[in-house]
């Protein structure tokens, strides 16, 4: 996906109830305000992460990631993110490239710096990596 901020119908592909609370916070936003959303509250947001189109996640992550590799967010958020990428690569074979490996391995690389990061959080960024690891090898 490029720079342009993404439309209502690439965020809302199957006109989902889910995707229509994602339209409702993400039209409009570019990555730097999008980012300011997951400052705000990540819970709320990267729930609507799952949920919007396949090529506007892909847009969307990369704020996720850096607010992600910030020393503000807390493992739990991590683990949360994880778990959303995966689900995504495993029911939609969603890849998007090399930049989200890239961004999970600069997450990766601040939760190890930090002594007060929790294993699991560790532990999933290292398994999630290892999963697109696997799905890029199957391509």
């Amino acid at each position: 996906m490029t720079d342009r901020v993404p439309t209502k119908d690439e965020i809302n592909v199957y006109d989902s109830l889910d995707e229509a609370c994602a339209v409702t916070h993400f039209l409009g936003k570019n990555l730097t305000e999008s980012e300011m959303l997951f400052r705000e509250n990540f819970l709320v947001y990267q729930e609507d992460l799952l949920f919007m189109g396949p090529k506007v996640f892909c847009y969307y992550a990369e704020s996720a990631i850096n607010y992600l590799s910030s020393a503000d967010c807390d493992d739990f958020e991590v683990g949360g993110f994880c778990n959303v990428v995966e689900h995504r690569l495993k029911h939609e074979n969603l890849f998007c490239g090399p930049s989200i490996c890239d961004g999970i391995r600069r997450v990766l690389r601040r939760l190890q710096s930090d002594p007060n990061s929790f294993d699991d959080a560790i532990t999933q960024c290292r398994s999630l990596l290892a999963k697109f690891d696997a799905h890029q090898n199957k391509t």
